[in-house]
């Protein structure tokens, strides 16, 4: 297998496992915004029009995909090893808090749970400060986004 081979099916395997957990969270996620409890929640005046919430996270999985694999191409060291650790925790994370918001319908767990994820995705960035800042970069967005999900989650919390 050639070396550009295996970087491109490097890039295609870290989207596709990025995209996964999306995937499982949107099951959740598609039902519960439908769902009776959902169209009865009080929400924050800043709360965007559903549409966005698809176009938003399929840009995300896509760079988070691409993190993904711009470390798995680095020389294997402890730090690497590390960032994966907890590269793996936050996507479970990612994927819990659909089910814990629009499955199971517990906001105050929810909001506790995307505080966590928050936490993970910010040390991700601030190790690959040294692993690869391409990386760190292209993880902002997502920082970004979460910390407006963590406000709407906290507001609908708080509203409910």
């Amino acid at each position: 297998m050639s070396a550009l081979t295996k970087k491109i099916l490097t890039y295609i395997v870290s989207i596709i496992l990025c995209v996964l957990p999306g995937a499982l969270g949107g099951i959740f996620t598609s039902t519960g915004v439908q769902s009776v409890w959902f169209e009865t929640l009080v929400k924050p005046i800043f709360y965007p029009p559903s549409w966005v919430f698809g176009p938003v996270w399929s840009v995300l999985y896509l760079m988070i995909g691409i993190t993904l694999a711009q470390i798995w191409l680095l020389p294997k060291t402890t730090e690497r090893k590390k960032w994966f650790v907890v590269f793996s925790v936050q996507l479970v994370l990612n994927g819990l808090w659909s089910y814990l918001f629009f499955g199971a319908q517990t906001l105050g767990l929810a909001f506790v749970e995307i505080v966590v994820l928050w936490s993970t995705i910010a040390w991700l960035i601030y190790s690959a400060w040294t692993l690869r800042r391409t990386v760190a970069y292209l993880l902002i967005p997502y920082l970004a986004w979460v910390s407006f999900a963590t406000l709407l989650t906290a507001s609908l919390w708080w509203l409910n």
